[in-house]
């Protein structure tokens, strides 16, 4: 039975004073044994207990204090001189129990066996009087079992894009693991490849952000065979029982049950992404191991905010290389999130059949998905009304986007212009000054398009069609890439347009679509309230990677101001009311050679 929180704690705490109670150190295996720096296969559990590895002079250069909030903690507390070394490791939380998380996973569509937290330690779960639980970890605290050849350190290029995302998102209003500090060691250095090239010759400081999170899908890949503990089906049902129990305690205790976990972790999964799509944002690297039971977004490495809207947009550099040919892309997103289901189910096949649990699977999350995805396409165009044929008109003007370049963010956002008088009737100046807004700042030049990341170029076209006329290709192959050729042909025809036949051909996509949003505007019953729903579904800002770099740079020099101003903004990303006063630079679109920035 898991406790509850004693009624003597007070409501906002201590470092010392944090109501620990690490239930899943309780209620499942772990690894006691001394050998945690020895990097090893850890079977027959599900966590390796280990100790953070001390840094030098470490200082706090950011907190969320509307994270750590979350578990009690009292804001004073980090005005302590000591609280850098709570959240550097340093010094231990009376109460906490430090261990590495031991899973598995599934990278790129590939059994990858044991990974494990190479670079993360569980701190412990804080009780909260209102029956809420948070397990604390650090990132970047030093050397686990799982930590491989690596050095279990973090540097502040990660550090910084994981923590402003993290509370980038939950202002966003998707369900994330939150970020609550981030503190810095100039002293305790690290070597990092930093550019992929094979020069990782520059120190750099180490970094330590506090995350609040749950666990995720490979835990239970630990079973299968290639991992520490194949075989070992019970561990997969202790783990099964643990979920319910703390994340899912709405499902009854019946033979039902592993199947209601199945479907209740393929309805929030399905949800969670139809927020990814609905804000333009991609994960990246969208392996089993990154995939949270909660349904919560987790582990922001190479992610991405679309600029311009790309279906096909890759914001993981490795993603596009060494024969993945875009797994992750912003397109595929939704499938792969089935697929990893999917995978998760078969560790359970001893407790659902696979193809019960696959039916299961296919049927909630498809149904979950598209109706999340309709609800909030409604809300970004401001539509109240249910009726057929919304589903169309979000799908065209996403491909009104993608011809002319649009971008996706401000594009949405400007929607909200479009105003209708008390009787319904649509206002045909707004509309045209909202296309003509769209025409002229969210739409590249010709000139932009040939110079951003992804444009294509004559040799590669060249080389396309030479691997067809020589018979380089079996038959399914031949026929892909003829689709390719035609699909590339077509977007290499748009890059040779001028700029003022783009504009003519921009115009009459605009055109187009706003004579069919007007007719489905009309059929609206009220405008009250319109545009504060737009706003409230549309962001003002997000996180785009230009915006990111440059705090990272700044950080890397030692100032961190950029950093905290983000962390300030990114409080209210939505801006209902349309009160914030902000830069430019934080609303408009990227130069055209930082579009859809790619990371590794």
């Amino acid at each position: 039975m898991i406790s509850r929180i004693p009624r003597n704690v007070r409501r906002m705490t201590t470092f010392e004073k944090l109501n620990f109670d690490n239930q899943a150190l309780k209620q499942l295996p772990v690894d006691s044994s001394p050998d945690y720096l020895i990097q090893r296969p850890v079977p027959n559990a599900c966590f390796h207990r280990v100790k953070p590895t001390r840094v030098d002079e470490p200082k706090i250069v950011a907190i969320s204090e509307d994270a750590l909030k979350l578990i009690g903690l009292d804001p004073s507390e980090f005005l302590r001189s000591d609280a850098a070394e709570y959240l550097s490791g340093n010094s231990n939380f009376p109460g906490a129990d430090y261990a590495a998380h031991c899973y598995c996973g599934h990278q790129f569509g590939n059994f990858a066996g044991q990974l494990g937290d190479g670079a993360t330690m569980y701190i412990g779960e804080v009780l909260k009087e209102n029956g809420s639980r948070w397990e604390i970890q650090f990132k970047g605290a030093g050397k686990t079992p799982f930590s491989r050849t690596a050095d279990g350190r973090k540097v502040l290029r990660s550090s910084i894009r994981e923590f402003l995302c993290s509370e980038a998102m939950h202002n966003l209003g998707v369900p994330t693991t939150r970020a609550g500090s981030i503190v810095v060691s100039f002293d305790t250095t690290v070597i990092r490849d930093k550019f992929y090239d094979g020069n990782a010759h520059e120190a750099e400081p180490t970094s330590i952000i506090t995350r609040l999170a749950p666990t995720r899908f490979g835990s239970f890949e630990i079973i299968r065979r290639g991992g520490p503990s194949a075989g070992r089906l019970e561990l997969a049902t202790q783990l099964a029982d643990y979920t319910i129990k703390t994340c899912y305690p709405q499902i009854e205790d019946t033979e039902e049950k592993y199947k209601q976990l199945i479907k209740a972790v393929s309805e929030k999964t399905a949800e969670l992404i139809a927020k990814w799509q609905l804000i333009g944002w991609c994960h990246g690297v969208m392996n089993t191991d990154n995939m949270s039971i909660a349904g919560v977004t987790l582990d922001y490495g190479p992610f991405g905010f679309m600029d311009r809207f790309d279906p096909e947009f890759i914001c993981n550099a490795s993603d596009n290389r060494d024969g993945y040919q875009g797994r992750y892309t912003y397109s595929n997103q939704p499938l792969i999130g089935k697929w990893n289901l999917i995978k998760w189910a078969e560790t359970m096949e001893h407790l659902v059949p696979r193809l019960e649990a696959r039916e299961c699977i296919q049927e909630s999350y498809d149904e979950t998905y598209m109706a999340a995805l309709i609800s909030g396409a409604r809300s970004k165009m401001g539509l109240f009304e249910e009726l057929d044929g919304d589903k169309e008109l979000y799908e065209s003007l996403l491909t009104a986007m993608l011809e002319s370049g649009a971008d996706f963010t401000n594009t949405f956002r400007a929607l909200a212009g479009v105003e209708l008088s008390a009787d319904g009737e649509v206002n045909d100046s707004t509309v045209e000054k909202t296309k003509e807004f769209i025409l002229n700042n969210c739409c590249y030049s010709a000139e932009d398009c040939q110079a951003s990341p992804d444009a294509g170029s004559e040799q590669e076209l060249s080389m396309l069609r030479m691997m067809l006329r020589h018979g380089m290709l079996d038959p399914e192959q031949q026929a892909q890439l003829q689709e390719n050729l035609a699909e590339y042909e077509v977007k290499m025809n748009k890059f040779k347009m001028t700029n003022e036949e783009k504009k003519v051909k921009d115009k009459e996509y605009w055109d187009a679509w706003f004579t069919v949003y007007k007719v489905r505007l009309s059929r609206e019953k009220s405008n009250e309230g319109r545009k504060r729903l737009m706003n409230s579904a549309n962001p003002k800002f997000i996180l785009r990677n230009h915006i990111l770099e440059k705090s990272i740079q700044m950080a890397e020099d030692g100032d961190f101001s950029e950093v905290n101003r983000l962390l300030e903004l990114f409080k209210d990303p939505y801006d209902i009311e349309d009160q914030k006063d902000s830069t430019p630079e934080y609303q408009s679109p990227p130069k055209s050679e930082d579009i859809c920035l790619k990371v590794t």
